[in-house]
């Protein structure tokens, strides 16, 4: 079901009657949260106060549909991933370091999405988003890759995400509009290729929302979600299109062109460990545990499905970056299924099909703005190609916003806006 629609005199009368105190302690959190200023491990300052806070926010937990599952579930998760790390280390070796940094990973979103929920039933969501995307080009930090392409790899989302708040809470359709186009364009001139083919995605579905609202919603998400599909696969096969013409430059086509050449598909060529994932679901269903170093039988098992695709896998990235300290399959998917198992694998697709589910319900009932439309469409493809760990910063704040409010939540500030 939609979240109710709230006026916006409504929501700032809602704001003036909540406590200050409590609000600006809340958006101060929301900041830290995005800055993710560690202390230990993956606990940040802001994850700590979640902790601290629990009984504070926890109650406002039940006014957002499918909260109380989403995050009871995560921590169920987690215990299962510790109990496979028990049985995985009968015959795998485990390093006691990996093991808090992962479970840590899936602790610290739960406890962030708590915060967040917090946060939007004091403040409105465009400021909950605003202040996230803020602390997060705060917590941008100078490595090799930033080096090379600080735009790719350091302030692009945050920045996104900053600008598309502002954009979406000056109102109406257009500024947004204006915004993801310039935004496209710094991706597709910064080598950004996949940001590049998100941002037009969303350009589109949010000009989408200009056309009248159709009289059921309920029938419409399907033809929605249909929509966005060919909408997303239109961008692949332009992004692909432009890319081999040159027109972003010669590494881009160099690359692109080898990937396409290697395994006959520039999503297949660029992300091996697509095929490596797979492969080791066959070897070992059960998945391996947090901070298990994986078996020589299980690294082959991924090699030879790496080699399937005419990928060759005996490199410093596969022996080092993938199965070095650990298992690292490159997606949320295939993390979360190596870290916890089969529970993990039922998490990860709860949660696409929570978000894919309610980003069609948005765009049907034309309550989507661009920021939600970024963070969902962001988060599938991160559940798909992206590492976990540099997945967490949206997927936080992606679930915390998408969850909706239910109807019973009056004078709540959770409505799109």
């Amino acid at each position: 079901m939609a979240a109710p629609t709230i006026s916006t005199a409504e929501s700032r009368e809602t704001a003036r009657a909540r406590p200050q105190p409590e609000r600006l302690l809340a958006g101060a959190l929301v900041f830290l949260l995005g800055a993710r200023l560690y202390v230990a491990y993956e606990f940040s300052v802001a994850v700590i106060a979640a902790l601290v806070l629990v009984p504070v926010w926890w109650r406002h937990v039940r006014h957002f549909q499918w909260a109380q599952p989403l995050l009871i579930g995560s921590l169920l998760c987690v215990g299962a991933g510790f109990w496979l790390t028990e049985l995985s280390a009968i015959d795998h070796v485990v390093l006691s370091r990996q093991v808090v940094l992962n479970s840590a990973m899936t602790v610290s979103v739960a406890l962030g999405i708590g915060l967040i929920l917090w946060a939007r039933r004091l403040l409105p969501d465009l400021v909950v988003a605003a202040l996230y995307g803020a602390g997060m080009i705060f917590s941008v930090r100078p490595n090799d890759g930033f080096l090379l392409n600080p735009w790719k790899f350091g302030f692009d989302k945050p920045v996104s995400l900053l600008v598309l708040a502002l954009a979406c809470r000056v109102g109406g359709r257009v500024v947004p509009a204006l915004a993801l186009a310039g935004l496209a364009g710094v991706s597709a001139v910064s080598d950004g290729r996949s940001r590049m083919g998100i941002l037009l995605v969303v350009l589109v579905a949010t000009v989408l929302q200009t056309l009248p609202a159709p009289r059921s919603a309920r029938a419409a998400t399907f033809r929605v979600l249909s929509a966005l599909v060919a909408v997303g696969y239109s961008a692949y096969q332009l992004s692909e299109a432009v890319l081999l013409e040159g027109i972003l430059g010669e590494a881009a086509q160099q690359r692109t062109e080898e990937q396409i050449a290697q395994s006959g598909s520039l999503i297949v060529g660029g992300r091996p460990e697509m095929a490596a994932t797979w492969s080791l679901m066959q070897h070992r269903f059960e998945g391996f545990g947090f901070g298990v170093v994986a078996g020589q039988s299980d690294i082959r098992a991924a090699k030879v499905g790496m080699l399937g695709i005419n990928y060759d896998p005996d490199n410093g990235y596969v022996n080092n970056y993938m199965f070095g300290t650990g298992v690292e399959l490159h997606s949320g998917v295939g993390d979360l299924w190596a870290h916890m198992g089969v529970p993990g694998l039922v998490l990860a697709m709860g949660l696409l099909v929570l978000i894919i589910v309610r980003l069609g319900r948005l765009v049907a009932t034309r309550s989507a703005n661009a920021v939600l439309l970024m963070l969902g469409i962001s988060a599938v493809w991160d559940f798909a190609f992206s590492p976990m760990k540099t997945s967490v910063p949206y997927l936080t704040i992606a679930l915390g916003l998408l969850l909706a409010a239910r109807p019973t939540a009056t004078g709540s500030n959770c409505a799109p806006r």
